[in-house]
């Protein structure tokens, strides 16, 4: 007995089964391949800034009107001896990259207008610095 031939299968016009084409469906995937669930939102952050930035604004209010990078990296450290210590050393030592790292950058506080600097390793707040370290205490 000759083997019976699958009914022919409708397709788009880029080939593919009827129904199952991304690009006929407007963009959408079909049905079997249902969009996932949005992903879970993160938690508002104070003035739109992790709580880890706001420590660095509240830490250069602390130091006055100017203050020195090495000046900023130990008054933050001593802030949270855990969060911004060496690996390994964080009761002895400050990590300068992860105080710093928060601060450069064109999303960073100097780049934010938050804090400038003002001469060869010299920074200063902003008014609007300043407006955000008092409001997130």
């Amino acid at each position: 007995m000759p083997a019976k031939k699958a009914p022919p299968v409708a397709s788009c016009r880029h080939g593919v089964q009827a129904g199952q084409c991304y690009m006929c469906n407007g963009g959408k995937p079909a049905e079997p391949f249902a969009v996932s669930p949005p992903a879970p939102r993160r938690p508002k952050w104070n003035h739109g800034l992790p709580p880890a930035w706001l420590l660095v604004l509240r830490a250069a209010a602390d130091l006055g009107e100017r203050f020195s990078r090495t000046a900023l990296i130990l008054a933050v450290w001593q802030a949270d001896k855990e969060r911004f210590g060496l690996a390994g050393c964080e009761q002895y030592h400050p990590d300068a990259n992860k105080v710093w790292v928060p601060c450069c950058g064109d999303r960073g506080l100097l780049g934010r207008k938050l804090m400038v600097k003002v001469g060869t390793d010299c920074y200063a707040l902003t008014v609007e610095g300043r407006r955000v370290a008092r409001e997130g205490r």
